[in-house]
C-alpha cells in the first residue's frame, strides 16, 4: 500500500501541467500570399477559411493565455512571422491584456526566421510596424521599417510606463521611419534585453529606453537624428536602476547633434553601467558627448572618438557618484572627461587614455574628493581645470605628456600636479 501510494505522489507530480501542454508552431503570411485565413498551424496556406493553414495577415492572428487551445498562440508556442508583410503587427490586446502573453518558464517566441519565407514588416500610414504590449516574449531577427511614429515599440498604454516585462529582442535591422517622426526602436518597460539588432536611419533617437534592469548589447547603430537635433544612439530616460549598455557600437558623424549614449531625465537614483561601446564622432563638433549621464553611473573600457567632450557626468542629486574608469578617448573638441553637476557631482576617475582636446580633464561644480588618478593626458593645452565652483580634486600619479599650457589650474590658478604625476614624460 505504502508503495502504491508513492507512486501515485510521484505520477502527479510528473504529469504535464495543462497549462504547460505541448507547444505549437504557428504561421502568419501577408494577404498576398494566402486567400483564405487559416487556423495558423501550417505554413501553406488553407484550402479554405479556418482550415489546417497560415494566418492571412496579423490582425487574424489568435491568442490566448493559458490553456493552449490549438491554433491559437499561447504560452510556450512559436509564432512565425513569414514573408513581406505591409500591415501593422500589433500583439496583444490593448490594455495590457495577459492575452498572448507567456509565462515564467514557459514563453512565447515571436520568430521571423520562418523556414518558408523570412519575414519582414514595412509600415504604413500612421502606425507602427511592430507593436506589443505582453510580457514573457522572445522576439527573434526582426525586420521592421516604416510608421509614421515609432518603427518598432515595446510599450503598454495602461499601468504606467513600466508595465510591459520580461522581453528580448535579438538580431534583425530596424530602421527607415517612413515619413518620420520619432524613434526607430522604444521600449518602456523592466527586464528587457535587446541584443545584435541593427538600426539606422532614424529621425530622432536610434533606441529609446524607459525603465529598470534593461540590457542593452552589441547593437550597432548609425545615422540617427536625420530629421531634427534631437538624436541620439541609445537613450535612457525616467526610471533606469540596474540598466547596463555593453558592446554598442555608434555611428553619430552624419550630424553634429546630442549623444552617441546617455541616461537623462532620470526619476531614481538608480546605477547605469556602460561598458565596452564604442562611439564615433567628428572632432569638429560643437554640440554633444560620447556618453552623457545624469544619474549615479560607470563608464568602463568604452572607445570615444570626437564629439564636444568624450565622457560627460552631470549629476544632479548630490549624492549619487560618477565612475569612469580605463576608457580611450581621442580627439574630443574641447573636454576629454567632464565631471560636475548643478549640485555637485562625486566622482573617480581612474586609468583612462585621452589624446587630444582643448583640455584633457574638467570638473565643474562638485562635492569633495573628486578624484584624478592614472589618467595619460596627452596633447592638450590644460591637463586638469578645476572651474571656480567648488574644491579642488585630488591629482594623483597622472601623466602628462605634449600639454603646452599648464598641467593642472584649479579656480583659474596654474597649480602644481599632485603626488606621483609624470610631467612631459
Amino acid at each position: 500500500m505504502a508503495y502504491l501510494l508513492w507512486m501515485a505522489i510521484v505520477g502527479i507530480f510528473l504529469w504535464p501541467s495543462a497549462a504547460w501542454a505541448t507547444a505549437e508552431t504557428l504561421y502568419v503570411r501577408p494577404a498576398a500570399a494566402c486567400a483564405n485565413n487559416g487556423d495558423g498551424t501550417a505554413y501553406t496556406c488553407a484550402a479554405s477559411g479556418g482550415s489546417p493553414g497560415a494566418y492571412r495577415t496579423f490582425v487574424n492572428v489568435l491568442e490566448n493565455a493559458t490553456d493552449e487551445t490549438a491554433g491559437q498562440v499561447d504560452p510556450g508556442d512559436t509564432l512565425y512571422v513569414c514573408g513581406a508583410h505591409t500591415d501593422q503587427f500589433t500583439y496583444g490586446a490593448t490594455g495590457g491584456s495577459t492575452v498572448g502573453s507567456g509565462v515564467v518558464g514557459n514563453r512565447i517566441t515571436i520568430s521571423f526566421n520562418c523556414p518558408g519565407d523570412t519575414g519582414s514588416i514595412v509600415g504604413t500610414g500612421n502606425n507602427y510596424a511592430f507593436y506589443t504590449e505582453q510580457n514573457y516574449l522572445d522576439i527573434i531577427n526582426p525586420t521592421a521599417q516604416g510608421g509614421n511614429i515609432v518603427t518598432f515599440m515595446l510599450y503598454t498604454n495602461t499601468g504606467g510606463d513600466t508595465q510591459v516585462r520580461h522581453i528580448t529582442v535579438t538580431g534583425g535591422t530596424i530602421h527607415d521611419n517612413a515619413v518620420p517622426t520619432e524613434k526607430c526602436l522604444e521600449a518602456r518597460g523592466q527586464d528587457i534585453t535587446i541584443t545584435g539588432v541593427t538600426v539606422y536611419n532614424c529621425y530622432t533617437d536610434g533606441i529609446w529606453l524607459k525603465g529598470k534592469r534593461l540590457t542593452i548589447r552589441n547593437n550597432t547603430v548609425s545615422q540617427v537624428s536625420t530629421g531634427d537635433l534631437n538624436g541620439d544612439c541609445i537613450q535612457l530616460s525616467g526610471a533606469v536602476d540596474g540598466s547596463i549598455l555593453s558592446g554598442n557600437s555608434c555611428d553619430h558623424t552624419n550630424i553634429d547633434s546630442k549623444y552617441c549614449y546617455l541616461a537623462s531625465a532620470v526619476t531614481d537614483t538608480g546605477i547605469v553601467r556602460f561598458d565596452n561601446n564604442t562611439c564615433v564622432r567628428n572632432s569638429t563638433d560643437t554640440v554633444g558627448s560620447g556618453i552623457f549621464i545624469e544619474t549615479g553611473g560607470i563608464a568602463t573600457r568604452n572607445i570615444i572618438t570626437g564629439g564636444v567632450s568624450g565622457i560627460q557626468c552631470a549629476i544632479n542629486d548630490g549624492a549619487s557618484s560618477c565612475n569612469v574608469y580605463g576608457n580611450l578617448i581621442n580627439t574630443a573638441n574641447t573636454t576629454g572627461i567632464r565631471v560636475g553637476g548643478a549640485a555637485g557631482t562625486k566622482a573617480n576617475v581612474y586609468n583612462n587614455t585621452i589624446i587630444g582636446a582643448t583640455t584633457c580633464m574638467q570638473v565643474d561644480t562638485n562635492n569633495a574628493s573628486v578624484m584624478f588618478k592614472n589618467n595619460i593626458c596627452q596633447g592638450q593645452t590644460t591637463g586638469i581645470n578645476k572651474a571656480p565652483a567648488g574644491g579642488a580634486p585630488i591629482d594623483s600619479h597622472n601623466l602628462f605628456y605634449q600639454i603646452s599650457g599648464n598641467n593642472l589650474v584649479v579656480n583659474g590658478t596654474p597649480t602644481t600636479p599632485g603626488t606621483g604625476s609624470l610631467l612631459a614624460t
